[in-house]
């Protein structure tokens, strides 16, 4: 039976309250800082006709990029015996086929960082984004040491 681990900024899948509340995050800023801007330019009566085009194209398109860089940021680990896999939240809420497994070479703790060799992937975990990272690193740690007295098989 795999070994699944989400950090904290992995929200439940099936929460809509949870992606609103993300959604909204990234609009909040979006919108502050066009509008900001627009205020700033009125008051300096400068005219505003040109300027409106591109924070509303500021406005549509950063959230969603923002969005989309922090969802394939976030990950889960699903680790079983000496082999291991990363799922983004990208991957989760697709609802895509999950990656391969593949084994996991090396895991290193320098507090507060977590560096993770899956196959030819490093993913580097903030240990304070991650509930238990105790049982994490030692999940990790075993994980290895099972891989190591198996043959190295890279996929190429």
């Amino acid at each position: 039976m795999p070994t699944v681990f989400r950090s904290r900024l992995h929200p439940d899948a099936s929460s809509p309250r949870e992606a609103v509340a993300r959604a909204l995050t990234t609009l909040l800023p979006a919108l502050v800082v066009p509008f900001g801007l627009g205020l700033v330019l009125a008051l300096m009566n400068q005219p505003l006709g040109p300027f409106w085009y591109v924070a509303a194209a500021y406005a549509a398109l950063f959230p969603f990029a923002v969005r989309l860089a922090l969802d394939r940021r976030t990950v889960e680990l699903v680790l079983d015996g000496p082999d291991g896999t990363a799922r983004s939240l990208w991957h989760v809420l697709r609802g895509g086929p999950a990656p391969p497994l593949v084994r996991v070479l090396d895991a290193r703790r320098a507090a507060p960082i977590v560096t993770v060799t899956l196959g030819r992937r490093v993913h580097e975990l903030d240990e304070r984004e991650w509930p238990d990272p105790d049982a994490l690193v030692a999940a990790l740690s075993s994980a290895r040491e099972a891989a190591r007295e198996l043959p190295l098989d890279l996929p190429a």
